[in-house]
């Protein structure tokens, strides 16, 4: 007679956890990672959770995974202010970038449609009350 274990067979074995971490270390979401290795994300968080190396694991992994995703964006002015990339491709696209807002918001450049002129519009004056003798009928029974 063979044992018989309790509850649902194991759908997160060795094999799925080496599989969703080398998914998050690639740069694929949480939730992508998980239904890559056939669980529901809640599904990892609890294993991370309740598993101390597999928590670790996760850890490297998604450090791993964000870097991976900052090398795949390209070399622009974004990764220039927002990853610190300092190299040429990145700091002459921010250069540019910065140069071309400046002119744009140069007070001294003539635009092609001025804005209109301002008008003075007058409002009309109310009296001035003297005092609490002076309200409304309607309001003085009021309070």
């Amino acid at each position: 007679m063979s044992p018989r274990g309790r509850g649902r067979p194991v759908t997160f074995d060795a094999v799925a956890r080496d599989r969703y971490l080398t998914a998050v270390a690639a740069g694929l979401p949480l939730a992508d990672a998980a239904h890559t290795a056939g669980i529901t994300p809640q599904w990892a968080n609890r294993v991370a959770a309740t598993d101390p190396a597999f928590h670790t694991a996760r850890q490297l992994a998604k450090k791993q995974g964000k870097q991976a995703r900052v090398e795949a964006l390209p070399h622009d002015e974004y990764r220039y202010i927002h990853h610190g990339c300092r190299c040429p491709d990145c700091t002459t696209a921010a250069t540019e970038a910065r140069t071309a807002r400046r002119h744009r918001d140069d007070p001294d450049t003539p635009t092609a449609n001025p804005p209109p002129p301002r008008q003075v519009i007058d409002l009309p004056q109310h009296p001035a009350h003297h005092g609490p003798s002076q309200a409304p009928l309607l309001l003085a029974r009021a309070s």
